[in-house]
């Protein structure tokens, strides 16, 4: 038998259905993009990256055979969105007048996280294709934006890492650095990125708005 293509072989995905998607119940605070596929489903994941390319952060996801009689969704954290952003998904809300596509909610955890969740119905028949369709459709309108999310001022790392270690502990750039953050400071700010990632992110968009805006 000849080796697939990898156009067949994205076609024979495609066609897999929901119901035959096993869940992954794993789940991380710190994700990038090479990570995504071990925490997010394959029907899901194409919308994932979507969102990670736009520097949107989605907080859960799931359309896998659990689904099936109701709805795949992908939550977006509705702070890590920008103000253009924010508002093209709020104007699709105002529009959905059932709930039953877009809604507002929470996510519970070590704090509350305000979500906006974009969902999609899944029956017995509904493919990896229908799923990956459904969702690109619906985020397609969403924009290039800067990173707004794992982001902080140096007092905000102080806290957090006096929360982690106490309070009389001395905190200089060495134990910052040594916990992970990333500073980015130049002319215009001085803030602190929660991963390497997040702030070459951040540094690629500012050098696209300088680009555009010469």
């Amino acid at each position: 038998m000849e080796e697939l293509t990898g156009n067949e072989k994205n076609q024979f995905r495609n066609g897999i259905k929901i119901r035959d998607i096993e869940p992954i119940e794993t789940c991380s605070s710190t994700l990038t993009r090479d990570t995504l596929h071990e925490f997010v489903e394959e029907p899901c994941l194409e919308a994932c990256r979507y969102l990670y390319d736009l520097n949107i952060q989605t907080t859960m996801s799931s359309a896998n055979k659990k689904d099936v009689g109701g709805y795949g969704y992908i939550n977006i954290a509705l702070d890590s969105l920008s103000k253009e952003n924010k508002n093209i998904l709020l104007g699709m809300l105002k529009h959905d007048n059932n709930g039953n596509r877009i809604s507002l909610g929470t996510e519970h955890g070590p704090i509350l996280i305000e979500i906006i969740s974009i969902k999609t119905p899944i029956n017995e028949e509904t493919t990896v294709g229908d799923v990956r369709k459904d969702f690109m459709q619906v985020l397609s309108s969403l924009k290039m934006q800067d990173v707004l999310y794992g982001r902080y001022s140096r007092d905000d790392v102080i806290q957090f890492i006096k929360s982690c270690i106490g309070q009389n502990i001395k905190i200089d750039e060495e134990l910052i650095i040594n916990m992970g953050f990333c500073l980015c400071s130049d002319e215009d700010e001085d803030i602190y990125f929660e991963n390497e990632e997040l702030l070459k992110k951040h540094l690629a968009y500012k050098n696209r708005e300088a680009d555009l805006e010469k």
